[in-house]
This record gives structure tokens, C-alpha cells and sequence, in this order.
């Protein structure tokens, strides 16, 4: 089954410099994303766990509603395109350095998240936007192409999907955010 967004722009090394040195930035791979999604899923409320010291105390009817309801909210399964799992790691200071952290551990294992920290001041958005979008990857041209897995075509941003799926079900790494977060935090 083919997952949209993800081979058409397998991302590769690519180096940047900051510190008075380069730096290796490893490709968005399997292994960091599930690292990605280990550091993110404990940060994630849960609130299955604020209704414990209150669910004994309701009726029994009245809690399995309040349990629904509430399980609606909560995704029931976390991958590193739910949404919320997205929203931390790009959308927030914290997961630009997790994810920075991440790509450069491979080839600097000895790396520190303060020095991620640093390295994302110094080097500025525009910067860190390019090694980020290289280590994911860059979409193919805009237009329509026809594969081994069927049709496929661009939406305005450029984002391809097999046709005929929800335009929203394609995975989107946000680079941009990235850097704005990191940037705003020096």
C-alpha cells in the first residue's frame, strides 16, 4: 500500500554551519521518527487521566458518557502525522530542538539539546528551513504523474497525493515553524 507523501522526496544528509563549525544534519529516517514520537507522546495530555479522581464519584451511565466524549477528543492511535504529535514538534520551540537534536545525533553523538538550542539561534531561520527541508525531503514539480501507484497530483501548496484520497490525510512536515519557533527563542 503506498503512503502518501513519503517516498516521492526521501530526504538526504546535508550539512549546515553555526559555532565556527559544520554540522551534519542526518535525513528524516524510521529511527528518528520513532524517537521523535517516544519524546512527544509523554508530553501529549492525556485526558482520560484528569477524569480518574472524579469517574468513581459519577454514575455509572454519566461517567461512560464523560469517557466518550472525552475519547473523542484524544486520538486513539499517536504517529508522527497525528496532528497534535506535528503541532509539538514543529509548532514549539522544544520539539525544533527535539527534532534538530534528532538529525544531528547520528553523525554527533556527543550533541547536547543546549547546543542544539545554540546552534538554532546562531544559524537563523532561513538556514535551518533549508537543512530541515533537505533532511525530509523536497516535493516532486507541481503537475499530475502517473506512477506504479496509480495517479498522482498536486494540490495549490504542491503537496502530492494519490488521487482520489483525502487531501488531508497526506503526511506535511512544517520546516517553516521550525526555524520561526527556534528563531524566537534567541
Amino acid at each position: 500500500m503506498p503512503i502518501s507523501g513519503v517516498a516521492p522526496h526521501i530526504g538526504r544528509e546535508t550539512r549546515l554551519y553555526a559555532k565556527g563549525q559544520y554540522w551534519t544534519v542526518g535525513r528524516f529516517d524510521v529511527d528518528a521518527w520513532d524517537n521523535l514520537l517516544a519524546w512527544a507522546a509523554p508530553r501529549i495530555p492525556n485526558p482520560l487521566e484528569d477524569l480518574k479522581p472524579i469517574i468513581a464519584s459519577l454514575p455509572p451511565a454519566e461517567a461512560l458518557k464523560l469517557i466518550g466524549e472525552v475519547r473523542k477528543e484524544r486520538p486513539q492511535i499517536l504517529t508522527i502525522d497525528t496532528p497534535i504529535v506535528q503541532k509539538l514538534l514543529f509548532g514549539t520551540v522544544e520539539g525544533g530542538i527535539q527534532v534538530l537534536y534528532e538529525l544531528l545525533k547520528k553523525h554527533h553523538p556527543d550533541i547536547s539539546r543546549q547546543t542544539v538550542l545554540e546552534i538554532l539561534q546562531e544559524a537563523g531561520p532561513g538556514e535551518i528551513d533549508k537543512a530541515m527541508g533537505d533532511a525530509a525531503g523536497h516535493n516532486p514539480p507541481r503537475g499530475k504523474k502517473k506512477g506504479a501507484g496509480g495517479d498522482r497530483s498536486a494540490d495549490a501548496d504542491g503537496n502530492h497525493q494519490l488521487a482520489g484520497r483525502d487531501p488531508g490525510a497526506a503526511a506535511s512536515l512544517s520546516v517553516a515553524s521550525l526555524g520561526n519557533s527556534a528563531h524566537d527563542a534567541g
